[in-house]
C-alpha cells in the first residue's frame, strides 16, 4: 500500500514507491568502439530516430561499427521487456538509450 500523510485532516496518499529499486552493477567500459555491435533502444519520444540516426552516422564513419541493432519500447512511460533487454544484451556490445525532445 503506498505511504500516507495527514494534511489539513486529509489522507493523502503519496506517489511514490517504497520498494528497493534492483541494483544493476555497470556494465564494464570498452575501450574503443572500433567494430564492435553497437545497440539503440529507442523510447519513442520525438525526434529520438534523427538522433539516433546521427549518432550513428558519426560512430559507423568514426569506428567502423560491425553491426548496429534498433529496438524500441512500446511506449516512453514503460520499461522495456526484459526479453528485449536480454537480446540487446547478448547482440550488442554497446547500446544507446536516449530520449528525444
Amino acid at each position: 500500500m503506498a505511504p500516507t500523510q495527514e494534511i489539513a485532516g486529509f489522507t493523502v496518499f503519496l506517489p511514490i514507491d517504497t520498494d528497493e529499486p534492483d541494483r544493476i552493477p555497470l556494465a564494464p567500459r570498452l575501450a574503443t568502439l572500433y567494430g564492435k555491435r553497437l545497440g539503440f533502444l529507442s523510447n519513442t519520444k520525438d525526434n529520438v530516430d534523427h538522433l539516433f540516426a546521427d549518432i550513428e552516422t558519426h560512430l559507423q564513419s568514426a569506428y567502423a561499427i560491425h553491426s548496429v541493432v534498433h529496438r524500441r519500447k512500446a511506449h516512453f512511460a514503460v520499461q522495456a521487456p526484459r526479453a528485449m533487454l536480454e537480446e540487446l544484451h547478448q547482440q550488442c556490445d554497446a547500446v544507446i538509450v536516449a530520449a528525444g525532445a
